[in-house]
Order: C-alpha cells, then sequence, then structure tokens
C-alpha cells in the first residue's frame, strides 16, 4: 500500500475496533514480485477486501513504496503493534516506535 492507503485503512480500523491492532510491513528495498504472485495474494486477500470494502487491484511497477515512507505513517499513527517480515528494522525505526509505544514483532512466518 501506498502511505497515504496506509493512512486510510488505519482510519477505518480504528472506526471499526477500539481494541490494539497490527500493521505489518515488508522491509525490502527492491520490489521483486511478479504479477503472478500478486495475482495469487489478491484471490486469498480478496474476501477481506470486501468485507471492509476495499477495492483491491495489482499495481503497476515499482510494486512496493519504500518501507521507509510506509514505516512513517506507522510511527504517526501511533499504531499498537507492527509486525515487519524480510529484513531487520533499523535503530532509528525502533527508537521511533518505542516512544510511541508500539510494540514491533518480527514475522517469522512470512
Amino acid at each position: 500500500m501506498q502511505p497515504e492507503e496506509i493512512h486510510m485503512a488505519i482510519k477505518m480500523i480504528r472506526q471499526l475496533t477500539d481494541k490494539p491492532f497490527s500493521v505489518n510491513l515488508f522491509i525490502q528495498d527492491i520490489a521483486y514480485n511478479t504479477v503472478p504472485e500478486l495475482t495469487a495474494m489478491l484471490e486469498i486477500l480478496k474476501p477481506i477486501a470486501q468485507r471492509l470494502s476495499i477495492h483491491l487491484e495489482i499495481p503497476k511497477q515499482p510494486f512496493l513504496p519504500l518501507f521507509d515512507e510506509q514505516i512513517k505513517v506507522i510511527i504517526e499513527e501511533k499504531v499498537p503493534v507492527f509486525s515487519f517480515t524480510f529484513g531487520v528494522l533499523d535503530e532509528i525505526f525502533v527508537q521511533e516506535l518505542h516512544k510511541n509505544k508500539t510494540i514491533p514483532v518480527i514475522n517469522e512466518y512470512a
């Protein structure tokens, strides 16, 4: 998701619940996903997206926005739990998350 889409999704989640929630991001510098991989994932996520009235489509290249732009949204929004995979979270981001009382979690199952 692009940063603005992440902002909107977090806003929607907060309208639906007052419970803690998590946002997961991929830490990677290059967009290596292929259209077949994205198409398969789109099919898996389709029922959830429909339930939340979210339109999903395969983005144009580059497939993934820069991680630094995405994590700034997580920090700004003070997301309760932040999970990540495919990389190591920079210490600066860890410090910012801790300032917000956000719990960072390594997603080892992705």
